[in-house]
């Protein structure tokens, strides 16, 4: 009886585990074009839709490595736009989300996630130990959920801290330097030593937005080595060569780089050495790395942008504090103080602009918290703080509109919106919107 119930595990784990397409993956194959994006849904669930894109050269020949791919609003084409060339170059199946999204509970996550899964295991030959996932903002929220589940090999998180409760997958946590949730990507990523996982911390010029594809690229890259194991990687013909040319660079980086350029160095070497372990080809390097550790302008550098962040931290409870409890005018006075100050040194520039972006999210989230309690008065509380944190925001005259409509002050609702509309909101938004029903006659579809 134990012979035959063994014996039928093995046959179940075989087939489970089988590299030989199904006939629907046969159908799939002939019916959908290789190389361009696919709009699909999910069986079963029309409403769970996403976007695909099969490389040029995917076969039934083998399994496939896949890339799960989550942006905060549900834009598929955006999402898949940032990694169509890699995965083209890499031989990669991409799957883009058009409906997980900010604002679902967690159960709606769950299922969402678990019909798309199990919808592109059916359609597509995916290799389930090179599964990897990507996702910006709240995107990235949705990524780490379902790296905690599927058979996740490596995360990319974009401007949100990876927070795994168990299963750490290999992690690159990634954050525009002007990004209001640097700060925390930054402090996730180092809770992470507790785990056995590799991870690391990326940044770039940039805000609150998806990193540039070459950030991404490099990401993957990370990700690839260290599933593949550093050892093997550099014995390829390829991975030696990119090792080889990625050390000689940086060793010569070393050797010239000037005080203003030393940050930039250290975070390309310790991304070096974070990527190639503890091999022996990285000795020199590593010894570089700590000579350059030991230098008082780097010390200086270290203590200057730790102090800053400590300051950052600080300054961001406060203003969590003072939202609801502070006047108008100590807003006022608090913000010109900011904005007057983030031209100075680079560090502090950076500090100042992630902090005014983080007034930016907080008045946004207090004002949607606002409007669904039907509190206006608090609307236009926090739409003052907004207003002068971030006037250039499409959001913060979107909610212009929407107060402004709400006081039946028509007029000038309709010039909020147009500038909402001017600066990147969709009118369809509008036109879908309840609270903009006294609007809606005098607005036109694009």
């Amino acid at each position: 009886m134990r012979t035959r119930f063994l014996f039928g595990f093995v046959v179940i784990f075989f087939i489970s585990c089988s590299r030989y397409p199904t006939a629907n993956q046969e159908d799939f194959f002939h019916r959908f074009p290789k190389g361009q994006p696919i709009r699909l849904s999910c069986r079963g669930n029309d409403y769970n839709r996403y976007i695909a894109y099969l490389p040029s050269e995917y076969t039934l020949g083998k399994p496939f490595p896949v890339l799960f791919c989550f942006d905060p609003h549900a834009d598929a084409q955006l999402a898949l736009g940032l990694f169509k060339d890699y995965a083209e170059k890499n031989k990669m199946i991409v799957i883009a989300s058009a409906t997980l999204q900010n604002g679902l509970a967690q159960e709606e996550i769950l299922m969402y996630l678990t019909q798309l899964y199990s919808d592109v295991k059916d359609k597509m030959l995916i290799d389930t130990t090179r599964i990897f996932t990507v996702g910006f903002s709240g995107g990235a929220r949705v990524a780490a959920i379902f790296s905690q589940w599927a058979p996740v090999s490596g995360i990319i998180s974009c401007s949100a801290g990876y927070y795994p409760s168990t299963n750490c997958v290999n992690a690159i946590s990634i954050a525009g330097k002007y990004d209001m949730n640097y700060l925390e990507t930054q402090s996730a990523d180092n809770q992470l030593n507790r785990f056995s996982c590799n991870h690391i911390f990326l940044t770039f010029e940039g805000t609150h937005q998806w990193p540039p594809a070459a950030v991404l690229t490099k990401a993957l890259d990370i990700l690839h080595v260290w599933h593949m194991g550093s050892d093997k990687f550099i014995q390829s013909d390829s991975g030696k060569e990119k090792f080889n040319r990625e050390n000689q660079d940086l060793l010569v980086r070393l050797k010239t780089s000037s005080s203003d350029s030393l940050w930039t160095v250290f975070e390309a070497v310790h991304t070096f050495l974070a990527t190639y372990g503890s091999l022996p080809e990285t000795d020199l390097m590593r010894k570089q790395y700590d000579s350059l550790l030991r230098l008082k302008a780097f010390t200086r550098m270290l203590d200057q942008k730790i102090a800053a962040e400590n300051f950052e931290a600080d300054q961001q409870a406060l203003v969590r504090q003072a939202m609801g409890s502070q006047p108008i005018a100590w807003w006022k006075a608090t913000l010109t103080n900011w904005q007057s100050k983030a031209g100075n040194d680079m560090v502090m520039q950076a500090v100042y602009k992630r902090l005014l972006a983080y007034v930016s999210l907080l008045s946004y989230s207090y004002t949607q918290a606002a409007i669904r309690q039907g509190d206006w008065t608090a609307v236009q509380y926090v739409l003052n703080i907004y207003g002068m944190a971030d006037p250039e925001n499409p959001d913060y005259h979107y909610l212009m509109a929407c107060l402004y409509t709400h006081q039946h002050k028509l007029p000038q609702a309709l010039d909020e919106l147009k500038t909402a509309c001017n600066r990147g909101l969709s009118i369809d938004k509008a036109l879908n919107d309840p609270l903009l029903n006294e609007l809606k006659p005098y607005l036109q579809p694009q």
